[in-house]
């Protein structure tokens, strides 16, 4: 992607304020392989040292930015802005008190990004889909500093496209023109002469202000045409055009406005004049005659009588339907006495009601079609807005404000018609933009599924359990457990006539299991022989966990985590774990301790507790609540959890602090019952009914 670039800068003598603008040269450009620098400086002051203020911190801002030992823009340009906020008393003389009175903004332009520094009221925005959008927020620029003691406080780093076009100007230059003109300006003519044309425009001011502006236009390599440019500068402005001409469309504009109104005008002049004719020549009404109609009071109608009415009445109406076949043999007969011009007449009358009846159908249909294209393209264009709006914020990082507009819009999308095949690929083609947003917002990727071991010739019913031991990995079935080997794709029996329910790791060299007796069973991989244990786990306890030779067990009744000490010895030790929030185990369906204990809910909700005590965890950042089915997986020493959300086909990355890192989503998760994470963190082995599959956590 290439760019061209233009500069304004008008500094009369009078005015209040000093200002320039630097450019970096396309040989400082290329050598450096740090992009383009460019500086844009306000200074209200009318002293003389002023223009040496500007140039001093001009110059300190591109000698430690071209001086850079890396070759990154974004670190660079930090360097350089510390650099200059360090040495502001020398560039100042000390008089840091000047610091409110500056208007500055750095950037750089390298590949398809910027970054940007800025202090005071320095417009930045950019032109994207027609919209004219602030990079910087404006409401930070109208902070008011005047305690500051340094120029730059933040650096903002975004992403810029093909056609994008970028303006930065001080205030003035948005006091003497529109929003709108000036993006109509710059989105339809290249820089050069959109420049010339504000220049033109703003030289007949008589105001001593000064101007200052950059534009940057973003274009593929090889497209930019100076013929085309000067085509379309004839034709969108006139080569003479001035303030005087505005004044002058000014005045036209008024003209037309009254030519528009005459008509009705004298319109509303007519109705009264015929108001007032008819007011005069009505008689009045108590001159009009009154006739009064006067009949003879009749009897009340007996039952007889309406009975005889009622008769007549059927007898009538079936004479009429007797008459019907006649009446239509006489009407026919009728038809061919007619004559031939009678008959034609006739015919095309017919012909003309029907195809006046069939256009009220065809215009009725037009304007029904009219207004549902119109309010689709009215909803298109909302949402287009919303979803331009999510893109200006993200540019300047605020993921929060882009989050809220990209949902607006998904809900907007919902309520979009999409009867026509045009009208469901631009609905198609919005939620595609939308959702690629979100999902870059929530580091959300598409994860792939590979099978590494299908046990559906060794197993018949779904695995129960699925155990990792010093980065091996086991399968539990209904009466053999099996070794899986990753890296071969293979399974081999570890244990066979064995039914076990449920497994889980102990130690380096032991497993442990649990059977349908709920006595606990230990295998030693090295001695390769089982040991059953005296202890038994109470009907009532509805999941397990070991960690550092004991067992926590979960008791929803007693509303109690159980501590179980020397669990494999002839006489266990059990007490009360929990010191608060009984009510969680009411609705707990698992429970691993890593250190801390974790429980997760059966209404999507997961706690933590350390010592006994609820530590209120919460879950940050997710694109989507969680659902009612899940699963939870982490370690000792891991500053982790990882969360496979069954019904949402996703698998969560947590921060212990709460944050969601990252979502790896398929649908095919819906499927899986179980999972456990390698100890580089690297893969995810999931059990899905006999089948072991692999998501690769580094591809994204």
């Amino acid at each position: 992607m290439d760019y061209h670039y233009q500069q304004l800068l008008l500094r009369p003598t009078k005015s209040s304020s000093k200002c320039d603008i630097y450019i970096a040269e396309d040989s400082l450009v290329e050598d450096s392989n740090l992009g383009r620098l460019f500086i844009l400086v306000e200074f209200f002051s009318r002293e003389k040292k002023a223009k040496d203020i500007i140039q001093g911190i001009i110059k300190n801002i591109v000698t430690n930015y071209y001086s850079s030992p890396t070759s990154n823009a974004e670190i660079s340009l930090e360097q350089a802005c510390q650099s200059t906020n360090i040495n502001l008393p020398d560039l100042l003389d000390g008089a840091l008190g000047l610091l409110h009175k500056i208007n500055i903004l750095a950037g750089v332009l390298k590949d398809e990004e910027l970054h940007l520094a800025s202090s005071g009221n320095i417009k930045a925005l950019v032109v994207r889909h027609s919209k004219l959008i602030p990079i910087i927020p404006e409401k930070e620029i109208l902070a008011p500093k005047s305690k500051e003691t340094r120029l730059f406080s933040n650096l903002v780093s975004g992403e810029i496209k093909t056609n994008d076009v970028l303006i930065f100007s001080n205030q003035t230059l948005f006091d003497y023109f529109s929003r709108e003109k000036i993006k109509k300006t710059i989105e339809t003519i290249n820089p050069e002469p959109a420049i010339e044309y504000f220049k033109n425009m703003l030289l007949e001011n008589v105001n001593p202000v000064s101007f200052l502006a950059l534009i940057f236009k973003m274009i593929p390599e090889k497209n930019y045409e100076t013929d085309k440019t000067k085509e379309s500068v004839s034709n969108f402005f006139d080569a003479q055009d001035s303030m005087t001409n505005l004044v002058n469309l000014e005045t036209k504009t008024t003209g037309v406005l009254t030519a528009h109104l005459w008509p009705a005008i004298k319109n509303k002049i007519r109705i009264l004049k015929i108001s007032i004719t008819r007011k005069k020549t009505t008689p009045d009404i108590a001159q009009l005659p009154i006739k009064i109609n006067v009949t003879k009071t009749e009897k009340k109608s007996s039952p007889r009588h309406l009975l005889s009415i009622f008769t007549l009445k059927i007898k009538k109406t079936w004479l009429w339907l007797l008459s019907i076949p006649q009446k239509t043999t006489t009407f026919f007969a009728n038809l061919k006495t007619i004559s031939r011009r009678s008959k034609i007449i006739a015919g095309c009358s017919i012909l003309l009601i029907i195809i006046f009846i069939a256009g009220i159908f065809v215009l009725k249909n037009h304007q029904k079609t009219t207004l549902a294209t119109k309010n689709f393209s009215d909803q298109t264009k909302l949402i287009e807005d919303k979803i331009s709006q999510a893109e200006a914020a993200l540019i300047y990082q605020n993921e929060e404000e882009a989050v809220n507009n990209l949902k607006q819009a998904q809900i907007l999308l919902v309520d979009l018609p999409r009867t026509t095949n045009f009208w469901q690929t631009k609905a198609t083609e919005l939620e595609l933009r939308a959702q690629t947003m979100l999902n870059k917002i929530y580091h959300i990727y598409s994860a792939t599924l590979t099978p590494i071991a299908n046990l559906g010739t060794a197993e018949t019913n779904a695995l129960k359990a699925l155990i990792k031991n010093n980065n091996q990995l086991f399968a539990v079935g209904a009466e053999s457990v099996y070794q899986i080997e990753p890296a071969q794709k293979s399974f081999s029996p570890l244990i066979t006539s064995a039914s076990y329910v449920d497994g889980q790791n102990w130690d380096q060299n032991n497993l442990i299991f649990q059977n349908n007796e709920r006595k606990f069973i230990t295998y030693n991989m090295s001695l390769k022989n089982s040991s059953v244990k005296p202890l038994v786990l109470a009907t009532t306890i509805t999941g397990w966990s070991s960690y550092a030779d004991k067992i926590y067990a979960l008791d929803p009744t007693k509303k109690q985590i159980l501590k179980i000490s020397q669990p494999l010895s002839n006489n266990p030790q059990t007490q009360n774990w929990l010191q608060d929030s009984f009510a969680t185990t009411e609705k707990a369906v698992q429970i691993l301790v890593d250190g801390d204990i974790w429980l997760v809910s059966n209404d999507g909700k997961i706690y933590r507790f350390t010592r006994g005590k609820n530590q209120n965890f919460t879950i940050n950042n997710l694109s989507k609540a969680l659902s009612n089915n899940l699963k939870l997986y982490t370690e000792n020493g891991w500053d982790k959890i990882y969360l496979l959300d069954f019904d949402n086909a996703r698998l969560l990355s947590i921060r212990k602090s709460g944050t969601v890192e990252e979502q790896f989503n398929n649908p095919d998760l819906v499927a899986c019952q179980n999972f456990v994470i390698s100890d580089q963190q690297n893969s995810a082995w999931l059990l899905c009914n006999t089948k072991i599959m692999e998501i690769d956590l580094t591809k994204k």
